[in-house]
């Protein structure tokens, strides 16, 4: 950190990739903040040396994975110059900084209102349209964790133009195969947090989004798994799309998660099934198998939500029945 604060250009680019090293590893990383290397980091970043800048922001990176060492970042000015970094900086500097706000907490109204006020949410979005699939993975995941934050930020994120440049990653985001993974999970938990945004499952089903993420429903990864299916309960609530998704062969891949999925999982595949069913798809539910799976999940209590209008649908009963 000494060398950080007082050293050369060279010795401080040096200093900064050396905390970078040392801050993967999660009990080194408050030691390093108790030591001030955040306001020198930051310092860094505020400098003229791209390389600097870069080893700085990767620092940051690691460091803001701790609890409570975003709000550090925040209150000494990291945010602006972290910005600055995601528009004007090279490749790997703006994936570091993208990172960065990967791992901001919604915890604190410091971070969210710096994270507001500094116009980064519009170079995450220029990096996911425009940046290889390293950095498109990462600022993917940067709007997913900021979409997370409140309905301001999901807003702010919408009206920057995310969902296009997120479904196409969702479609094809090139790359090797572990980076192109990454990539797609990482859209389509960001367009699960702002499916909520009035508006945005019609833009995401304009974009071609549909058959994708039912694609998604079937990955190796869990998490992007649930990803997916969190968004397509979000769509399958809006009536029109409902036929788009059965025709696409969402409902027997819902009924599979229905079967095999942890319990996050079964209930969203559950809702989505439940909206479907709303808009006279309950027929095919009960063809794909979903009947059964659905009764279990809710008579044991591991899935709790009201699911009158699914049996009414596809037992053509009024109310619930237990026979």
């Amino acid at each position: 950190v000494r060398l950080l604060e007082e050293g050369s250009d060279e010795g401080r680019i040096v200093a900064a990739e050396g905390l970078w090293n040392l801050a993967v590893y999660p009990t080194l990383r408050r030691p390093i903040a108790r030591a001030g290397a955040i306001p020198a980091l930051v310092r860094l970043l505020e400098g003229n040396c791209l390389e600097g800048r870069t080893a700085g922001a990767a620092a940051i990176w690691e460091l803001s994975a701790e609890l409570g060492l975003d709000l550090e970042i925040a209150e000494v000015g990291g945010i602006p110059p972290l910005t600055r970094l995601l528009e004007n900086g090279g490749a790997e500097g703006k994936t570091n900084a993208a990172g960065a706000f990967m791992n901001f907490s919604a915890d604190s109204d410091v971070v969210l209102g710096a994270v507001r006020q500094s116009g980064s949410i519009k170079w995450l979005v220029r990096l996911v349209e425009e940046g290889g699939t390293d950095g498109q993975a990462t600022a993917a995941g940067a709007l997913w964790n900021l979409a997370g934050f409140d309905s301001g930020i999901r807003r702010d994120v919408v009206d920057a133009g995310a969902v296009q440049p997120l479904v196409r990653l969702v479609q094809d985001p090139g790359g090797c195969e572990k980076d192109a993974a990454e990539a797609r999970m990482n859209a389509a938990g960001a367009l699960w947090k702002l499916a909520s945004v009035e508006g945005v499952p019609e833009d995401v089903a304009e974009a071609s989004g549909i058959l994708p993420l039912i694609e998604l429903l079937q990955a190796s990864s869990e998490q992007t798994q649930l990803n997916a299916v969190g968004t397509v309960a979000h769509l399958a609530a809006i009536g029109r799309l409902a036929e788009e998704l059965a025709q696409g062969g969402a409902i027997p891949q819902l009924v599979k998660l229905l079967r095999r999925g942890k319990p996050e999982k079964n209930g969203l595949a559950a809702e989505a099934l439940m909206h479907l069913a709303s808009y006279g798809l309950g027929f095919h539910i009960a063809y794909h198998g979903g009947v059964l799976p659905l009764y279990q999940l809710l008579t044991t209590g591991q899935v709790r939500m009201c699911h009158g209008g699914l049996y009414g649908k596809v037992t053509g009963t009024r109310q619930p029945t237990v026979q």
